[in-house]
């Protein structure tokens, strides 16, 4: 069922900085939740099926918590998109500072 939801930031800066450098991480949200996000001013408007609306939401309002405690990179924007995607319940405080290491 389609629906559609609504979030107000309360500063544009932090808006923006959710969206990323050319909207990189708004993009990457739609294309992991099958949303459309539209944008007014500080007003953001998703819609979609409800399960992907809700999902894309929650990440929005993770990465909000997060960009005003440190400068969001791509790590912390895939892992808050991971979770959200898959239902499970995070504290954007576990994602401070998150650091990974890969094997070569």
């Amino acid at each position: 069922m389609k629906t559609q939801k609504e979030k107000q930031f309360e500063e544009y800066d932090v808006m923006m900085s959710v969206f990323g450098e050319l909207d990189e991480n708004i993009e990457k949200l739609t294309d992991a939740f099958d949303v459309d996000v539209f944008a007014m001013g500080t007003s953001v408007k998703i819609s979609g099926e409800e399960k992907d609306v809700l999902g894309a939401l929650a990440a929005i309002n993770a990465l909000e918590k997060l960009c005003k405690k440190q400068p969001l990179g791509a790590q912390q924007v895939n892992m808050v998109i991971g979770y959200a995607k898959a239902g499970k319940e995070f504290d954007v405080e576990d994602l401070m500072g998150t650091v990974a290491i890969t094997a070569r």
